[in-house]
C-alpha cells in the first residue's frame, strides 16, 4: 500500500534504503501481510516519518514487476494535515521532473494519479 500525498503539485517521497533500489525515491509505502489493515499500517509509517495526513483508499490497484517479483500496489490518496518537514530522506517532488531519481513504480503511480 502506498500513500500518495500531494501539496502544490508535488508528491511526498522518501528515499529507499536497503539492497533493492537504494537511493531512489518513492511515496511512503508498506508491504502488507495477508489480511493486514492498510489504513493502520500506512498511518503508523506516516507517524514514524513525522507526517500527519488523512488517507482514503482510491480503489486503484497497480500491478508492477521488479526484478523477479510481481507486486500489486494499493493507491491511497491524501493530503497532509499541517506542515511536513522535508529534508534528509523525505522530500516533496514533481513526479514529472527529473530533479530526483524516482522509481519506475513512482512514475507509474503518477500516471495513474493523473499527474
Amino acid at each position: 500500500a502506498v500513500a500518495w500525498l500531494e501539496r502544490a503539485g508535488r508528491v511526498l517521497v522518501v528515499r529507499r534504503s536497503g539492497a533493492l533500489l537504494a537511493g531512489l525515491w518513492e511515496p511512503p509505502g508498506v508491504e502488507l501481510a495477508p489480511g493486514q489493515d492498510a489504513t493502520r499500517a500506512l498511518a503508523a509509517l506516516l507517524r514514524a516519518l513525522g507526517v500527519r495526513a488523512r488517507l482514503a483508499d482510491s480503489g486503484e490497484r497497480v500491478c508492477h514487476a521488479i526484478t523477479h517479483r510481481a507486486i500489486e500496489v494499493e493507491l491511497w490518496r491524501g493530503t497532509p494535515a499541517g506542515r511536513v518537514a522535508s529534508g534528509g530522506a523525505l522530500r516533496w517532488a514533481d513526479p514529472r521532473s527529473r530533479e530526483l531519481a524516482l522509481t519506475a513504480l513512482t512514475r507509474r503511480l503518477a500516471a495513474r494519479a493523473g499527474r
